[in-house]
């Protein structure tokens, strides 16, 4: 089992915390393994036996045939690999490219591959891995560099006109009752947060028509396991806004290196809304993320407005989309096409009505027609996929990968 030598690893290495062992472990026994993932999790050790760079793959089946992807990275706000910083930093795009081509030849059979929402960064380098990404993604990251003292940079960042309103937003949440902002730390804290917080967006992602990852079979369940992971709890943070000890708004989030990633955040309008009780809890997690001296606030994948008033830095995510059999010609083709409309979607307040509405009748169909007809085009494992406590281990000469992997590295 390569999960001891990855946790070791991820401590060290540059890379993103969704690529960590405990969100990516969680993720496949609860939602991966159901669905008949196959993992496939890439290890670069030198000629000393010390690790180079992780890199978490899978292989999936759908209707278009078998694609080769990050694993998990629908749930994954970046992807890409972990990295030991001195190998980073000899990478090139040509080296890149000879261990990808190896790591094809690992995989085993496959038609197409999608990894998608490749970061143009690794820790505050480039992600040389980007060199794979061949079509754009349809939403951007956003980003800001946190200082301290928070009194000083909250002032830089906002009017004193919006200042005062937040005060007076503030004002008008205390007359409703005690107001309580808190970082949950128990087990039964941090379940109760998480499971308010999913079902809470869960309910308004589908109430606007909106695609609904977090309603998806077993997801729930996913998060519920790494809210509650021991050996995750220091990474994933979870925050809430209380008014009168019930929540308000709360927000979820991860810690890497010195930056802190925003992952999702929802509030109870139905009750709060004059009150802006996420605006409010934004502020406090950011104080907080300014006295834990993080240097980074990252508001992850999206385009929401409100990211706009607050970031100083954005970067475009890309996609690879390579075919590897003439079935994955077609495959790419339709992936495409789908990725390049879903743009378009998005730049028009039009089609965007249109789509929500057309995501909300399909929710209705799924209701009301059996699951075969619109689910997954395999229902049952793949015979590719690796049983619980299988692995395979392969060893590769480094003098058959382009420069930049020196002799003596093994895959």
């Amino acid at each position: 089992d390569c999960a001891d030598e990855w946790r070791v690893f991820e401590e060290t290495a540059v890379g993103h915390p969704f690529q960590h062992v405990d969100w990516l472990q969680n993720w496949h026994r609860t939602v991966g393994e159901p669905r008949g993932v196959a993992p496939r999790i890439v290890i670069l050790r030198d000629g000393n036996g010390r690790t180079l760079l992780v890199a978490p793959l899978a292989i999936e089946e759908t209707f278009l045939g078998k694609r080769l992807t990050w694993l998990g990275q629908d749930l994954c706000d970046y992807t890409g690999p972990l990295v030991e910083p001195g190998f980073l930093q000899q990478l090139t795009p040509e080296g890149v490219a000879g261990l990808w081509e190896r790591i094809l030849h690992l995989m085993g059979p496959c038609d197409y591959v999608y990894l998608a929402r490749q970061a143009p960064f690794l820790g505050d380098g480039d992600n040389p891995f980007t060199c794979l990404s061949n079509e754009g993604h349809s939403c951007a990251a956003h980003m800001m560099r946190l200082a301290a003292p928070w009194d000083e940079f909250y002032a830089g960042k906002r009017s004193t006109k919006s200042r005062r309103r937040l005060r007076e937003k503030l004002s008008a949440l205390k007359r409703r009752g005690d107001v309580e902002f808190q970082i949950a730390h128990t087990k039964r804290e941090r379940l109760d947060v998480a499971d308010w917080l999913i079902a809470l967006k869960s309910r308004q992602l589908e109430a606007v028509g909106l695609p609904n990852v977090f309603a998806e079979e077993n997801v729930p369940e996913f998060f519920s396991k790494v809210t509650t992971s021991k050996t995750f709890e220091n990474r994933l943070v979870l925050a809430t806004l209380k008014v009168d000890g019930q929540p308000a708004a709360a927000c979820m989030g991860l810690v890497g290196d010195d930056r802190f990633y925003y992952f999702t955040a929802a509030y109870d309008a139905e009750n709060f809304s004059r009150e802006s009780p996420g605006q409010i809890l934004l502020t406090n997690v950011m104080e907080w993320a300014v006295a834990c001296n993080l240097s980074w606030f990252d508001f992850t994948i999206g385009d929401e407005g409100y990211k706009a008033d607050w970031c100083d830095a954005s970067y475009d995510l890309s996609n690879a989309l390579l075919p590897l059999t003439p079935r994955g010609e077609l495959a790419v083709w339709a992936t495409r096409r789908a990725l390049r409309l879903k743009v378009r979607v998005k730049q028009s307040s039009r089609l965007m009505s249109l789509a929500q509405s057309a995501l909300s009748f399909q929710r209705l169909i799924k209701q009301t027609l059996p699951k075969v007809f619109l689910g997954p085009a395999l229902d049952a494992p793949s015979p590719t996929a690796t049983r619980p406590g299988q692995h395979v281990e392969t060893a590769m000469k480094a003098d058959s990968v382009r420069p930049a992997i020196k002799p003596g590295t093994t895959l």
